[in-house]
């Protein structure tokens, strides 16, 4: 990169050359690197050769003070130079430029030829004065210049920032440490604030599209965009995420956060549960996890265990349908067999200090449940063939799929097993309750099946999202994460997401089944609340505009994601 000095060059040139024509002497100027910037006559060249044996020019940086050489060998600097005892130097004078106490370049007054040198010491105090004048002239243009780039810059940067208004956009210096980071691209990595160390390493280096890893205060993110590069006193780099991608965590996210960092979603819905696992990740007492099939309430399980202090201990899953009662039974509490009482454990002695989870506990015989009743009032099991009991020591999550209550007042599920389990109860909503999931959790997957195939997605159509968050999606996250398979499978060379990968069952549904538009209210409040919604969205598009950005901001001030907007938008006939 060139010095800021250099940036002038021609400016600087004009300048000597009225200088040395007006004071009847040479004139040259170089920067701080002492690279000729600009001169006049033979002296110019002769220095130019000297400049890398120390000399007047590098005492006048290093030591930021005037200097005057009258006679060769008479100057400190002269002690240190290669050219001592056969020197041609004539008298010359300079001065440091400097811009904010940092030294940038130094000008010089020079004598080539003996009637200069006459004139220069004639009057060596004015030439002196009038040395350092320009100095602090030069100085002060140079302060300008370099406001003038910085804004030139920060401009270039606002309109880089500007064409990529939906994408997340990272800013770093020329070391790959974090500067700056937009508001989508704060949304898009869960930092609370601009983080301390940050740093931005490429994996694979692509024509249009690359690959990078950010490394944020001990996590990783794998990253998939464009890097850009602008010019300014400090080189920095601009890095655009692919338009709709969210970065995909990747290695160890620290003990703290590892448990919730399972969990995705942007839903009030999705927020409740984490805050739940962090109320109840440090009780010992029974957590219920409610929900349809395919809501991954295994993955709550999951993130309650890690979350806790006991993570580093066994976690041991048993889906109680997978067997009959009486292999569920030895399945739980183990088996004793022979004369040497041997025999093998069960599922509450290998999660002995860990987590124990029963899935799917709605699916129970009575006798079963008044079995697992027991152990949870004794806190004690005894094998298959054993006489003697012996105590658990395990954290113990549920889960259910079926109402557990309506369960209980039809009398198929135990009242005092109801009450015993139900202490610390979570719900998992189906997606279609929690459409603003659909998104994040979509691209969760979408760049998870992208990383097996060795494929780089470039861009999502928010269209596509559109026809995702209309779907039902009776089959939840499961069922999700089949479709990003297919879309990931379906996509082009180009990396580019369109309706067009929607799988057909899906737009089908989305074209002929769910269309709000065409559909009566219910009650006269559903029909209000409708209004009330619809005029909200029309007045924040009218205060932001219909632009990229003017969406972005008004999603934000809404408080819905931009693939809800869409929807709701072409919902209310309002695109």
């Amino acid at each position: 990169m060139n010095s800021i000095l250099m940036d002038m060059q021609p400016w600087a040139a004009a300048y000597v050359d009225v200088l040395s024509k007006i004071l009847k002497v040479e004139v040259f100027i170089a920067d701080e690197d002492l690279q000729q910037v600009a001169g006049t006559g033979r002296g110019f060249r002769k220095e130019a050769r000297r400049r890398q044996n120390g000399g007047l020019l590098s005492c006048a940086i290093e030591s930021g003070q005037v200097q005057v050489f009258q006679d060769p060998g008479d100057g400190p600097a002269c002690k240190s130079c290669s050219q001592t005892g056969h020197c041609q130097a004539n008298d010359q004078m300079s001065a440091p430029i400097a811009v904010n106490g940092q030294v940038k370049g130094v000008l010089v007054f020079m004598a080539s030829n003996q009637t200069e040198k006459d004139r220069m010491l004639k009057k060596r105090d004015l030439y002196l004065d009038f040395l350092v004048q320009c100095a602090d002239f030069l100085s002060l243009k140079l302060q300008e210049h370099r406001v003038k780039r910085r804004e030139y810059a920060h401009i270039e940067l606002i309109k880089l920032i500007l064409d990529y208004g939906e994408a997340g956009v990272l800013v770093f210096d020329s070391q790959g440490q974090l500067i700056q980071m937009n508001r989508v691209s704060s949304q898009l990595i869960p930092v609370e604030a601009l983080p301390a160390q940050a740093k931005l390493t490429v994996v694979e280096q692509g024509n249009e599209v690359s690959r990078f890893l950010l490394a944020v205060e001990g996590r990783k993110y794998r990253l998939t965009g464009k890097l850009r590069r602008v010019s300014s006193d400090e080189d920095f780099h601009i890095f655009i995420f692919s338009n709709g991608m969210k970065a995909e965590p990747e290695g160890d996210f620290g003990q703290e956060n590892r448990g919730i960092q399972r969990i995705w979603g942007d839903s009030q819905a999705s927020i409740k549960i984490r805050r739940k696992i962090l109320e109840y990740a440090g009780s010992k007492a029974i957590v219920l996890l409610t929900g349809n099939p395919g809501t991954e309430k295994k993955e709550v399980a999951l993130a309650l265990h890690e979350q806790g202090q006991d993570s580093a201990r066994p976690f041991i899953a048993v889906n109680c349908r997978a067997f009959s009662e009486e292999v569920l039974e030895k399945e739980l509490v183990g088996v004793t067999m022979g004369a040497a009482k041997k025999g093998r454990q069960g599922k509450f002695e290998q999660a002995a200090g860990g987590t124990l989870l029963l899935e799917e506990i709605d699916g129970l015989s009575l006798s079963m449940q008044a079995k697992l009743l027991r152990i949870l009032e004794d806190g004690a099991i005894t094998r298959i063939g054993g006489a003697k009991p012996s105590k658990i020591h395990v954290r113990m999550i549920v889960t259910a799929a079926n109402d557990l209550k309506a369960m209980m007042e039809k009398g198929e599920f135990l009242e005092t097993l109801f009450y015993r389990v139900f202490i610390l109860p979570i719900h998992i909503p189906p997606l279609c309750e929690r459409r603003d999931d659909i998104c994040s959790i979509g691209k969760r997957f979408l760049i998870q099946e992208a990383k097996k195939t060795g494929k780089a997605i470039v861009d999502i159509d928010p269209a596509f999202w559109d026809d995702m968050e209309q779907y039902s999606w009776p089959g939840n996250v499961w069922q999700l994460k089949g479709a990003m398979e297919y879309v990931i499978n379906a996509m082009g060379s180009d990396g580019i997401i369109g309706t067009e990968h929607v799988p057909d069952n899906i737009r089908a549904y989305s074209r002929n089944v769910c269309r709000p538009s065409e559909r009566e209210p219910e009650t006269v409040q559903e029909f209000n609340l409708k209004r009330l919604e619809e005029a909200a969205i029309k007045k924040a598009l009218e205060l932001f505009g219909t632009d990229s950005a003017g969406k972005q901001m008004a999603a934000d001030k809404l408080g819905i994601g931009i693939a809800t907007l869409y929807r709701k938008m072409k919902q209310y006939h309002l695109q």
